[in-house]
């Protein structure tokens, strides 16, 4: 449950920026223990996506380009 939590803030934290951008989402679907599934639609005028993570506790980010 803290997971979830922690990262839902996370994605809404950093979409606010995005605002225009983004059509509808993001939402955070079921959380496993070692993976989480996201969904979010982004206007035609957007060529890729990233998501930027890291465990709690460590400094250092990985990034995912789709």
């Amino acid at each position: 449950m803290t997971r979830t939590v922690f990262l839902a803030a996370l994605f809404f934290s950093v979409i606010t920026s995005l605002r225009s951008q983004v059509v509808s989402g993001p939402m955070l679907g079921p959380v496993e223990y070692r993976d989480a599934k996201i969904w979010i639609e982004v206007s035609q005028q957007v060529k890729s996506v990233s998501i930027q993570y890291k465990k709690k506790g460590d400094t250092k980010t990985k990034t995912v380009l789709f």
